[in-house]
């Protein structure tokens, strides 16, 4: 019958050491933290399962702390994306979820007099549908909130320590509690604690994501305005432009009536070709059919070429995307006004240049590169870290726009170039945007 019992316990660290592998975001690519943590969990498996049938579950429960939780986070802290307080959160979570389920099924147990077999197949049960309901209900709202909120995981890692570590005592000292009925009552209230606490975090995570949205949402405007005032200036350019050419084109037709009259028919050609060459000035350039989509190139493109920039544009847009419009013309805004602002910068205008590509096929791709002066750091989350709030805004809306189509998103600084890509998954044939 002990033998169950180890088993069951060995089964619950394994469900532990899983938790932890679903919540942490590697560093690694996909398949190698996979490999990693099954060789890993294999040897925590292995060394706890022999100190259990050796010493005992009794003997190895007092001492899980150093035989399971250390061992565990010195190995996903350097695996891990963030190895900050998120680390120290989900981590000190997974393991007092997994020794509250130990502690209920085990008080279940000696309640119905040291049952064995109902220790093994609960436990054999209940760890399993546990870890897929908190998988299935907590894990992308846990990995949205690590990657959107930055600030104040030092306290939050703390408070988990704390209550780790009162667990820990609870549990264990003197005997393990299944021993100690009298402090029952104490453990269901530490449970209801924790509850509560994870509760009010939610709540409180919760609004401060619904306060970014809004923050982001009003930068996003801000934005927009930028980009309408900038799109009004090249129209009234434009209009400007328009009466210079009709005041110009009297004296055209003069000069090629006095031409064509006295006969100059090589001079007329010459005037011919100037009032060519003004009315083409004239006629905007059509980069895609979509007229939105062009506005924002047009109005990037001629801010850049104000700059003396040398601007390469390769666009060829199908008439139905896998996005909606007018969310790309925002995400080309938020980059375009970035790169433009970044060449502005370098104090040597030979080196300005801005490369624009925008293509539909095979699939949605983006890539705008430009070159810049400085350095540009790239943070944990694969972000530019912003020299203001407004660039860290633009950013952030890129990441968001490609989230919500399921884009693989990159950003990268060389040195030279600055660099934003983004591929988008083909529009399924059901849906039509």
């Amino acid at each position: 019958m002990e033998t169950l019992r180890n088993i069951s316990i060995i089964w619950a660290t394994a469900h532990s050491a899983l938790l932890n592998f679903l919540m942490v975001i590697p560093r690694t690519c996909r398949r190698t933290y996979i490999i990693l943590t099954a060789v890993f969990a294999g040897l925590l498996v292995a060394v706890n399962s022999a100190a259990i049938f050796i010493f005992g579950p009794s003997a190895v429960a007092n001492l899980s702390f150093f035989t399971a939780s250390i061992p565990s986070f010195i190995y996903f802290f350097p695996v891990s994306k963030y190895r900050d307080g998120r680390l120290v959160f989900i981590f000190c979570a997974g393991d007092i979820f997994t020794l509250i389920l130990l502690t209920l099924t085990g008080m279940a147990g000696a309640a119905l007099g040291d049952n064995v077999w109902f220790l093994f197949f609960s436990r054999l049960i209940l760890y399993p549908l546990a870890v897929a309901l908190l998988t299935v209900l907590l894990r992308r709202f846990y990995l949205q909130i690590i990657t959107e909120i930055k600030k104040n995981w030092g306290i939050i890692a703390a408070i988990s320590v704390v209550f780790y570590i009162e667990l820990e005592l609870l549990l264990v000292v003197p005997t393990t509690i299944t021993q100690r009925p009298e402090y029952y009552p104490a453990f269901f209230g530490f449970c209801a604690v924790v509850v509560l606490t994870c509760a009010l975090f939610g709540c409180v995570i919760r609004d401060q994501l619904l306060i970014n949205r809004f923050e982001q949402t009003e930068q996003l405007l801000s934005v927009q305005v930028r980009s309408f005032e900038s799109t009004l200036q090249t129209l009234e350019r434009g209009e400007k432009e328009m009466r210079i050419f009709r005041h110009d084109l009297r004296h055209y037709e003069t000069s090629l009536r006095e031409m064509l009259s006295g006969g100059d028919l090589e001079g007329a050609i010459k005037i011919l070709g100037g009032m060519d060459e003004a009315t083409q000035r004239l006629i905007p350039k059509r980069y895609c059919a979509d007229h939105t989509v062009n506005a924002i190139l047009l109005n990037y493109i001629a801010r850049a070429e104000e700059l003396g920039c040398r601007v390469t544009v390769k666009v060829d847009l199908a008439d139905t995307l896998p996005v909606d419009t007018v969310e790309l013309c925002i995400m080309l805004s938020n980059a375009l006004e970035n790169a433009v602002n970044a060449c502005g910068r370098i104090s040597d205008p030979k080196r300005r240049e801005l490369r624009i590509t925008c293509i539909s096929r095979p699939e949605l791709a983006i890539g705008i590169y430009n070159t810049y002066e400085g350095t540009v750091v790239i943070d944990e989350s694969g972000l530019p870290v912003s020299r203001d709030d407004y660039h860290g805004y633009g950013t952030q809306s890129i990441r968001l726009f490609a989230q919500k189509y399921g884009a693989v998103l990159d950003f990268d600084a060389d040195g030279t170039w600055f660099k934003v890509r983004a591929v988008f998954p083909p529009l399924p044939p059901d849906k039509n945007l």
